[in-house]
């Protein structure tokens, strides 16, 4: 009967040490964006080999482990729609804060520096009045309409919705997917990546926003990277100025 009302009352408890309230109580919380690097980008390898990049710059908190995977695996295969506000927070407390940091994000990662980048050591320098702008729009990578249907959520945009929410940027559904094959049919990665550049596309009614705007695009993980490329594509190639990519997690070969 107390778990029963404890359950209740606090719905979640900390994924991180276990106490009832949040599924990150607000010192592990503090723990966490404090101790998150930025990790290299997927795609270094592939851009020294020729392949193009689509997006400008790649932030992602963490690797696929520990309490912010658990939290993800729960928003997407649990439906619990709380922890896609807790996640957001923690992406807004961590990732850049100014259009400033995100081009020296862009910067280091352009040379392919092997080096990492905490959220203290990006905005070293920066101009107090230095934010993110109007004209930066928060988007996300549709999910397959059969993942929500079984899912009963769409993490991605809950994800985004709250981020924008937190960072107090507009956000826009500005990509439809145009199949709804899934990645994990795909057998291997030439075809996974043929799978994803035929993916998604820029709804016709976005299409005016996108045009000039720099864009935010969420995902929860970046695996391959070719879903994350293929749906910066198609933004750079309806007149996007940048495509900045944020994402939870980061899965590490």
């Amino acid at each position: 009967m107390l778990d029963t009302l404890l359950g209740w009352l606090a719905p979640y408890s900390c994924y991180s040490c276990g106490r009832l309230g949040q599924g990150l109580c607000p010192k592990c919380k503090n723990n966490i964006v404090n101790q998150l690097q930025q990790l290299p980008c997927p795609f270094v390898e592939t851009r020294q080999a020729g392949v193009s990049v689509y997006y400008d710059a790649i932030w992602t908190a963490a690797p696929r482990q520990g309490a912010l995977a658990d939290m993800v695996d729960d928003v997407k295969f649990a439906a619990k729609r709380g922890l896609a506000k807790e996640l957001a927070g923690v992406l807004a407390a961590a990732a850049p804060k100014s259009v400033r940091e995100w081009r020296r994000l862009a910067k280091v990662q352009s040379h392919r520096a092997a080096r990492r980048y905490t959220p203290q050591s990006l905005s070293e320098g920066a101009r107090s009045d230095d934010s993110l702008t109007d004209d930066m729009i928060v988007t996300w990578v549709p999910t397959a309409l059969s993942h929500v249907r079984q899912r009963g959520v769409d993490h991605a945009k809950l994800l985004a919705r709250w981020y924008a929410r937190y960072s107090g940027l507009p956000s826009r559904q500005l990509l439809v997917r145009r199949h709804q094959l899934a990645q994990k049919t795909a057998e291997d990665r030439q075809q996974r990546a043929r799978q994803a550049d035929t993916a998604y596309a820029v709804a016709s009614r976005q299409k005016p926003y996108v045009s000039g705007s720099q864009i935010i695009l969420i995902d929860d993980i970046i695996t391959t990277g070719y879903t994350i490329n293929a749906a910066a594509r198609q933004l750079r190639e309806a007149g996007a100025a940048q495509v900045y990519v944020l994402t939870v997690l980061q899965q590490m070969n």
